[in-house]
C-alpha cells in the first residue's frame, strides 16, 4: 500500500516509552513485521474502539461463551461426583472450577463498565 501521508505526534520520553513498549510485541497483520509504530497507531485509530456496537456484540458473544463453559463445568463436576474418581480430584476440580467461575463474573463485570464507558 502507498502511504505518503505523515502526521507529527509529539510525545515525552516517558509517553515514547511506554508506546515502545506497546509496539514491542505488536504483529502487523498486513504485512506480519513486528515493532512498527505506524502500522501500531493505525490499528488503534481505525480499530473497533470507533464502533461501539460492533464492541458491544463482541462483548455478548464473549459472555455467552462464558455462560457455556460455566454450564459445561458443572455438567463435568456432576459426571465427576457419580463416577470412582478420587475426593481429593473432586475437591480440586471443585476448586478449580470455582476460580474460573469468580474470574467469569469479574470479567463479565469489566465488560459490562467497558461496553457503560462506551455508551456514556
Amino acid at each position: 500500500m502507498n502511504r505518503t501521508k505523515k502526521i507529527i505526534i509529539r510525545l515525552t520520553k516517558r509517553e515514547q516509552d511506554k508506546l515502545n513498549e506497546y509496539v514491542q510485541d505488536y504483529k502487523d497483520p498486513e504485512t506480519g513485521q513486528k515493532g512498527n509504530v505506524s502500522a501500531y497507531l493505525r490499528n488503534c485509530a481505525f480499530s473497533l474502539i470507533h464502533h461501539p456496537d460492533e464492541i458491544s456484540q463482541e462483548i455478548r458473544k464473549v459472555k455467552t461463551q462464558m455462560r457455556k463453559v460455566k454450564v459445561q463445568s458443572d455438567v463435568i463436576l456432576k459426571k465427576a461426583k457419580e463416577s470412582d474418581i478420587y475426593e481429593m480430584d473432586i475437591v480440586r476440580l471443585e476448586k478449580d472450577l470455582k476460580a474460573a467461575e469468580k474470574a467469569m463474573y469479574s470479567m463479565e463485570a469489566a465488560f459490562d463498565r467497558f461496553r457503560d464507558s462506551l455508551e456514556e
